[in-house]
């Protein structure tokens, strides 16, 4: 390590799902279509997510959010999350 760097944090699915409130169906979906951060297999049983990715996730939902408060009413774009 440079000193800098801090190590990857593998986060479980029970911890995702206290940050992001989806079941484990629509994680999937999301994941398969490109709009959620894929799953990393750890094990034979055993999967994770790499904690800055879900935080970066996260950060990107909240910008979209304030991006479309500042939009004039009735001229927000279409979350990507919810188009087919």
């Amino acid at each position: 390590m440079d000193g800098q760097s801090r190590p990857t944090r593998i986060i479980t699915e029970r911890r995702l799902r206290e940050r992001v409130p989806y079941s484990h169906a629509h994680l999937y979906r999301l994941e398969e279509k490109g709009l959620f951060p894929k799953r990393i297999k750890l094990g034979r049983h055993r999967v994770g997510w790499v904690e800055e990715e879900i935080e970066a996730w996260l950060k990107a939902r909240m910008a979209e959010r304030d991006a479309d408060d500042a939009q004039p009413e009735g001229e927000a774009p279409p979350h990507p999350v919810l188009q087919s």
